[in-house]
């Protein structure tokens, strides 16, 4: 059996499905300019759309942690050199591996150097 097909066997074997829910109601609220930007202000820095932050203040549900902006560029920049470097092991397991030149190393470095300022927010 190939992999993917144990891999998609095993997918169906243990996922869990919810059912889906579909909203189909609607409730319309009117809001000033200024009230509906500082919703979607809010509804920005927690990531959410604006139809679920009203649901969940409305039902007094928790707002995700808001993500700093840092936070979101250090996992931007981290998937980068993490791509990198896997186009690296992956070219060494099927032995096309032709080198690297001095560049890469280069940059590899001032990529950690940037992630590693950002984080402790010194740049």
């Amino acid at each position: 059996m190939p992999i993917r097909e144990v891999k998609n066997n095993l997918t169906q074997t243990f996922k869990k499905r919810k059912p889906k829910v579909i909203r189909s109601c609607v409730v319309p609220v009117r809001l000033t300019p200024d009230e509906r930007e500082k919703l979607l202000e809010i509804a920005s820095k927690h990531h959410l759309s604006l139809s679920e932050l009203i649901r969940r203040f409305s039902l007094r549900r928790k707002l995700p942690a808001a993500i700093p902006e840092v936070n979101i560029k250090t996992y931007r920049e981290l998937a980068a050199i993490g791509n990198n470097l896997n186009q690296l092991v992956r070219e060494l397991y099927l032995g096309i591996f032709r080198g690297v030149d001095e560049d890469f190393f280069h940059n590899l470095k001032k990529q950690i150097k940037s992630v590693s300022l950002e984080v402790m927010g010194t740049t």
